[in-house]
């Protein structure tokens, strides 16, 4: 229970060890997301018995619905464009960018639409998509 009591820390360490916690939680984000469109081109879910990745993500893994949602969409367009991987390791943006910009992404505009949302709210990307494909 120590670990998740903080008060003993200074403002100084508090700060720091959120920001470092926060780069560390990024590069895991994208080392799972990694992870699942492997998981998901090799069909593994199959051989456990689920009859999707969603299925297995949210039987097998207990993520909740939401959750695994935004990560498979996220895989799966990161296997078609992995600038997303790296994007999502340094935190110029973040997994729900990508679960609302994948439906939008083709060969032709991946990579500026991406940079389009670089560093952008939930809301800023949904007026981007919402000028670009009215």
């Amino acid at each position: 229970m120590r670990a998740y009591s903080l008060r003993h820390l200074a403002d100084s360490t508090l700060r720091h060890d959120l920001q470092q916690l926060v780069i560390i939680d990024r590069g895991t984000t994208a080392r799972l997301i990694a992870h699942i469109a492997e998981f998901i081109a090799r069909r593994l879910y199959l051989e456990d018995g689920h009859g999707s990745m969603y299925d297995y993500c949210v039987g097998e893994l207990k993520m909740a619905e939401d959750v695994a949602c935004r990560r498979i969409r996220a895989a799966r367009a990161a296997r078609r464009f992995p600038l997303i991987f790296e994007a999502l390791a340094d935190g110029r943006i973040h997994l729900t960018g990508i679960s609302l910009l994948a439906p939008h992404l083709t060969e032709e505009n991946a990579a500026e639409l991406l940079a389009a949302g670089f560093h952008k709210t939930k809301r800023e990307i949904q007026l981007l998509i919402a000028a670009r494909f009215p």
